[in-house]
């Protein structure tokens, strides 16, 4: 049997706190390509609460993952225990997810016959300066891989700066329809009756959650609704210190993390995410799908998705009384709201289907595992 014609193993490897973004990206490429001739399992490492909550979702839904327990700092026995787990299982080739996981694959797979590729799920300008310069680092290992899959074009154009040249491919990202079809159809037979805004991703500053609620304060003086505020996160309690301050307390559901959004999608009138950064958000992407119009900031992952009047709103960034504007704006204005909803689906069934991913993703991994 020729080598093109076996199975070929790829290990998606994760070292993160929730199931978000790069996760999400992961459970849709394995359902995507579960029918094909990629083997695909998912490695998560940590020691602190959450850090295995991904792996234990994916065997839930009937997919292969496992978590090894080890955390703290780069140490030679987590590389020589993934090293171990990769060599048992004869992977072809390692796609890593994250800072962390970038310089422990790289470091695992060194001097073994193993594809190493990594998805960049956009950078957090706006952490710390010890995350940030985290990352920074973990950039630097790129140059190591055989190939980079950002998300978008603004990451693709960000990633020029470190010389990578062709090891660098735009793979953008993806949300499954058929998943979405019922919600969007329950949508359009019966529209919400009770405004809502929702924001769904995890509670940091970065996401512009405490601009969202003091932005709200301001609709409030005028406009009756409700927020549903999904996720978690380190501004968890600087979020509520702000409802509280701001008198709208009483209108936020701090939900917590939701392992189904589709609920919240149903129910939303509109979908707010006023991000200081992003890569391409699957939030919005799921809420495109959904048929929820979306306001967010002028960012360039934002921009990719939202044409501003067309399928979203788009806001400065940090600019309190342009959000509450904007939102106010589409929770009374039914025939714009329903208009950029129905632009931004036609968007998302053209450009961003699982379909795309899955193709793109199995030749991508056919080429690397027959070059190795």
């Amino acid at each position: 049997m020729t080598r093109q014609k076996q199975r070929i193993r790829v290990v998606h490897f994760h070292s993160s706190k929730g199931l978000y973004g790069p996760e999400r990206w992961t459970y849709l490429a394995l359902r995507a390509l579960a029918d094909s001739e990629i083997d695909q399992e998912v490695l998560t490492i940590g020691t602190k609460p959450g850090y295995g909550d991904f792996a234990r979702f994916l065997i839930r839904h009937g997919l292969p993952a496992q978590h090894l327990a080890l955390g703290g700092k780069f140490t030679v026995q987590q590389v020589r225990a993934i090293r171990e787990l990769l060599v048992e299982r004869r992977v072809d080739v390692l796609h890593t997810h994250g800072f962390k996981s970038d310089i422990l694959g790289y470091f695992a797979t060194r001097y073994l016959p193993i594809g190493l590729v990594s998805t960049p799920h956009g950078w957090c300008d706006h952490e710390s300066l010890r995350i940030r310069l985290y990352e920074m680092v973990g950039r630097q290992f790129l140059r190591g891989f055989d190939r980079i899959y950002p998300l978008s074009e603004h990451q693709l154009e960000a990633l020029k700066a470190y010389r990578l040249g062709t090891k660098v491919r735009c793979i953008k990202n993806a949300v499954d329809l058929g998943n979405l079809e019922g919600t969007w159809k329950e949508r359009q037979a019966s529209p919400p009756r009770e405004p809502m805004i929702l924001f769904v991703g995890r509670l940091a500053r970065e996401k512009g959650l405490i601009d969202l609620i003091e932005a709200c304060a301001i609709v409030a003086r005028k406009r009756r609704f409700q927020v549903v505020i999904a996720g978690e996160g380190p501004a968890m309690q600087e979020a509520y210190a702000s409802a509280t301050r701001t008198g709208v307390v009483d209108r936020i559901t701090f939900a917590g993390f939701v392992e189904d959004v589709r609920p919240f999608l149903r129910a939303a009138t509109v979908l707010a995410l006023p991000s200081y950064s992003e890569g391409l958000p699957r939030v919005v992407m799921e809420a495109f799908g959904a048929g929820v119009a979306v306001v967010g900031t002028d960012i360039p992952g934002l921009r990719e998705l939202i044409v501003h009047g067309r399928t979203g709103l788009l806001i400065p960034v940090g600019d309190i009384q342009a959000l509450a504007s904007a939102l106010e704006t589409l929770l009374i204005d039914t025939q714009l709201n329903f208009q950029l909803a129905e632009e931004a689906r036609d968007l998302i069934a053209r450009d961003y289907s699982p379909q795309r991913l899955a193709g793109e993703l199995r030749d991508e991994y056919t080429r690397i595992a027959v070059g190795r």
